[in-house]
């Protein structure tokens, strides 16, 4: 099982409008979150190792964060997130 941390989650936007995509395919769990222009917001890999853990391979689009004005970040430059990262999940 897999559990984190509220910080472990790099992607955040308020204010939109997203649709989620998920496709299974053998070990393979491929999830893409869209905006409904159609453009890629979120995306990640869950691959099933048997006898080992998990993989989960981030594929995060480069972009700053969309968060409203009143949130602790106001006022700071926007922040860009990785654009892709690779952990182990049980």
């Amino acid at each position: 099982m897999y559990t984190a941390a509220a910080e472990t989650f790099v992607r955040q936007t308020e204010d939109t409008q997203l649709y989620q995509i998920i496709t299974v395919d053998r070990d393979r769990l491929i999830y893409r979150a869209k905006k409904v222009t159609a453009e890629l917001h979120d995306a990640f890999t869950l691959i099933k190792r048997p006898g080992r853990a998990n993989e989960l391979v981030d594929s995060i689009p480069y972009r700053p964060k969309n968060l409203r004005r009143s949130t602790p970040d106001a006022g700071q430059p926007p922040v860009s997130e990785p654009a892709a990262a690779v952990q182990t999940v049980e």
